[in-house]
């Protein structure tokens, strides 16, 4: 790209995923933020049209719905959320995010400040961090949904999921619950 708006950076050696995320974002310059996996894809109004939702102050991060499509770009006729109800769980995120994420990273947008606020990505989860990140956010401030665009998110046959061994799986295990019991405690229900 011929901008003088977009910069490079690449790092000496593999840091990770999570690392290089909170590095990232923290050498960004905009009060904005998007994470977009290399193969995924964004309409051309995407960001405009998910800008707007942050009018409130008080909003942290814009979330949207994703078409599915296959390593090759077919449309899979599958999103993965319903749109009406994205928005009601975004009236208390915590109580929802308690049972499962229902954020859609992939065409997400969120405040930089807040992003740095809450630590960012914890660093100790190598290949995860998404939920975690909106727990730690829906505590900070409010969630906006922009249901006037979509991302197209790809699913590959050799998905992370399919490759997990074991230790992995637990390390998996011990994630999500550790993101349920932030949210709980967070949300303060009893149940």
């Amino acid at each position: 790209f011929k901008n003088s708006r977009i910069k490079n950076s690449q790092n000496k050696y593999n840091i990770g995923l999570t690392k290089n995320i909170n590095k990232m974002v923290s050498e960004a310059e905009g009060v904005f933020c998007i994470i977009l996996g290399q193969d995924d894809i964004l309409l051309n109004k995407h960001i405009e049209e998910s800008i707007k939702e942050f009018e409130k102050e008080e909003i942290v991060l814009v979330h949207c719905n994703a078409n599915y499509i296959d390593e090759h770009g077919r449309d899979l006729n599958m999103y993965a959320r319903e749109n009406n109800k994205q928005n009601f769980k975004n009236n208390n995120p915590l109580n929802f995010l308690a049972f499962d994420n229902y954020i859609q990273s992939c065409g997400m947008i969120f405040r930089k400040k807040a992003f740095l606020d809450v630590g960012g990505w914890e660093e100790k989860y190598p290949n995860l961090g998404e939920w975690l990140i909106h727990i730690k956010m829906a505590k900070y401030g409010k969630f906006g949904y922009c249901d006037k665009t979509f991302s197209y998110y790809r699913k590959h046959p050799s998905s992370l999921i399919k490759k997990l061994n074991n230790e992995k799986i637990f390390h998996l295990f011990l994630y999500h619950t550790r993101c349920r019991y932030l949210a709980f405690k967070y949300a303060k229900l009893n149940l």
